[in-house]
């Protein structure tokens, strides 16, 4: 195993624990909606986008403008908010479970997410 296959290992681990949150969340709140088990932002090789994930592996997938940081589900388990990458100046809205874009937020000049 190389330094690259542990550190993408290491990336995975991080990503499902940081993940453990939003599994709670929708199996909880938005379990009808939201048929997955947990949300993601990533970032590979394909560039920037969020996921939704299930027992049997991905079950949605959107492009971002950049790469997302902090994720959000509505109480109601009808969309789900992405938020830039700190210091960031976008945020986007997306239906569930489909992660078909709903609305994106530009910050003016001078502003951003913290």
């Amino acid at each position: 195993m190389t330094a690259t296959d542990r550190l993408l290992d290491r990336r995975r681990l991080l990503a499902v624990l940081g993940a453990l949150p939003f599994a709670t969340l929708v199996d909880g709140v938005a379990a009808a909606a939201a048929p997955a088990g947990f949300a993601s932002a990533r970032f590979d090789a394909s560039g920037a986008s969020v996921a939704l994930f299930g027992e049997a592996g991905e079950t949605a997938a959107a492009p971002l403008p950049d790469r997302g940081h902090g994720l959000a589900i509505a109480p109601d388990g009808r969309s789900l908010v992405v938020v830039a990458r700190r210091p960031g100046r976008w945020a986007a809205i997306f239906s569930l479970p489909d992660l078909r874009l709903l609305r994106r937020l530009a910050l003016p000049a001078g502003r951003h997410f913290y």
